[in-house]
């Protein structure tokens, strides 16, 4: 059976999907998904369910009837394992460079902003108190200045006195 509805993606773009061979799967972060081949896209996809606006309303009966299938556990990508930092406050012809090329030739991720998942903020004396505000509204970023991070780079340890 086939089933047409209207997605809203995690972007908030919507597009019409036509999909076959679904199968109802849910993510071990508790999102209910739809698995299954996109007629559009040419290939399997997921769409979570809470973003599917379906054409009269109202899911089909035949949808609701749909056995769950398991769980669906989600593989981090490469960066999302990665360490992410974000650095504020510093000049943005000498230091700042020095700073960004350390973070990746160590393997840390370099962020344009502050995130979510960020795990260090980095400032510099013109750090902004917004950003500051919003990394200390995150549950595991830590805050350095520049010294605390080169320490950091060089043994590893975490001293917040820097």
């Amino acid at each position: 059976m086939e089933l047409e509805f209207l997605y809203t993606d995690s972007n908030g773009a919507k597009s019409k999907r036509l999909i076959t061979g679904i199968k109802v799967v849910k993510s071990d972060t508790g999102h209910i998904y739809f698995k299954a081949f996109d007629l559009n896209a040419k290939g399997v996809r997921l769409f979570r369910t809470d973003r599917i606006e379906y054409i009269d309303g109202v899911m089909p009966e035949w949808v609701e009837a749909l056995p769950m299938h398991g769980i669906y556990r989600r593989e981090k990508s490469e960066d999302q394992l990665k360490i992410k930092v974000h650095f504020t406050g510093f000049p943005r012809k000498d230091v700042l460079p020095f700073l960004q090329k350390s973070a990746a030739d160590a393997g840390i991720l370099v962020r344009k902003s502050v995130t979510n998942d960020l795990d260090f903020l980095v400032t510099g004396y013109n750090a902004g108190p917004k950003k500051l505000e919003k990394a200390r509204g995150l549950k595991k970023c830590i805050i350095l200045t520049e010294e605390g991070f080169l320490n950091l780079l060089e043994t590893g340890e975490i001293d917040n006195n820097l």
